[in-house]
């Protein structure tokens, strides 16, 4: 691109295109160096689909798009560079573009449902729309497709672009006065990966900080969302009868709140402080509750979770036909959700009922598979349980 004549070159090639195509041209170098296709442009740009498909075709007999398999393009490299360099953003298309991610997202995903099969193919995009989005001071629009594709990246593990990501947009909530986002990042999202890799003080920390800015705001869904949090980490750190009264007066108000989803967590919060009493027929008792409820709301991830911490409960009790049953429900949901988390955690469950079946050989190579999606979650408290049981073999 730096050499002259490839520039001039390259003007010559943009001005013999008709108006639309340079257009399009121009507003496809939002994307950068990352694939796109026809149905993303349609969602910023309405024109006809024959008319974008047309464009699209004389770009790619310049050369100045390269077409991949999937029906994805991208612009080729030094076009890229060059649209960088001579094209401006334009912030109310990125807006558009935006506004068609967090619907893509929305429609396409329920992390209450199913795993979507498009937005796995559009993250990289997805990802470069939001740095785009905060480098040009779009501020609102960036949080509200953060708020979207997060809970996709926590359903599927993609922990490390949650971390490149968290606390920034964290950041951007408090730099805009924005602490309701702030406070709601904070504790669904920023403290419950801390927690799960073991951090329980980095994780009452964050989640903390959230309820702080909640008694600030005066949100009473928010002060009982941290709450309820919190009785999570208590549970794990030990303190059982601190964990009980939060979990409770939490589950009040969500209760009058009508926060079934949260109620679904809180019956399975509630099983978690009986097991850790060692009282599994109580705890037993409430994750079915979770798994009704979860039921009712065609909630696959919720039922994910109440199948396993079932297992847990039926393992314990030595009820290993029942144990072994839930186990197998719990792979069905987690798989079609795409949940390596639930996976992780099949393969624990499933290797310690082998164990106690005798079955040594099964065992080992059902912890060999856990370990590499724990070390990939940072799981620790899964990798000690792991070691563990490989103590055992």
């Amino acid at each position: 691109y730096y050499d002259t004549n490839l520039s001039q070159a390259i003007n010559v090639t943009i001005e013999y295109l008709d108006p639309p195509s340079r257009q399009l041209l121009q507003e496809l170098s939002v994307f950068g160096n990352n694939y796109f296709s026809i149905e993303s442009i349609r969602g910023f740009d309405q024109t006809n689909i024959f008319a974008i498909k047309n464009q699209i075709e004389q770009l790619l007999q310049r050369c100045l798009i390269q077409a991949y398999p999937e029906d994805k393009f991208k612009l080729h490299p030094v076009i890229a560079l060059y649209c960088t360099q001579n094209f401006s953003i334009d912030t109310k298309l990125l807006e558009r573009i935006v506004h068609y991610y967090i619907k893509l997202i929305s429609d396409g995903i329920s992390y209450l449902n199913k795993q979507p099969s498009g937005i796995d193919k559009e993250l990289n995009c997805i990802l470069h729309i939001l740095d785009t989005a905060i480098q040009n001071s779009l501020y609102t629009s960036a949080i509200a497709l953060w708020e979207r594709i997060s809970i996709y990246l926590w359903t599927t593990g993609r922990w490390e672009v949650l971390d490149k990501y968290g606390d920034r947009i964290v950041s951007v909530c408090k730099m805009i006065n924005d602490h309701k986002s702030a406070a709601l990042l904070l504790i669904r999202e920023r403290s419950w990966i801390y927690y799960w890799r073991g951090n329980v003080e980095t994780a009452e920390e964050k989640a903390l900080e959230g309820l702080s800015l909640a008694q600030q705001l005066e949100d009473e869904y928010l002060i009982a969302f941290a709450e309820q949090r919190l009785g999570v980490f208590y549970i794990t750190k030990g303190s059982l009868n601190r964990a009980a009264q939060l979990l409770e007066s939490s589950f009040q108000i969500l209760l009058r709140l009508k926060k079934t989803s949260h109620l679904i967590d809180g019956n399975t919060y509630f099983g978690h402080l009986y097991t850790n009493k060692g009282q599994y027929s109580e705890a037993i008792e409430y994750y079915k509750k979770s798994l009704e409820l979860a039921e009712q709301e065609n909630d696959y991830k919720a039922q994910a979770i109440s199948y396993t911490y079932l297992s847990r409960c039926f393992y314990e009790l030595k009820e290993y036909s029942l144990c072994s049953e839930n186990l197998e429900k719990s792979l069905k949901m987690n798989s079609f959700i795409g949940s390596k988390i639930g996976i992780a955690f099949y393969y624990i469950g499933k290797a310690k009922l082998q164990l106690a079946l005798k079955e040594t050989a099964s065992a080992k190579d059902l912890l060999d598979k856990a370990r590499k999606l724990c070390q990939e979650l940072e799981l620790n408290n899964s990798l000690q349980e792991i070691e563990l049981l490989e103590s055992n073999l």
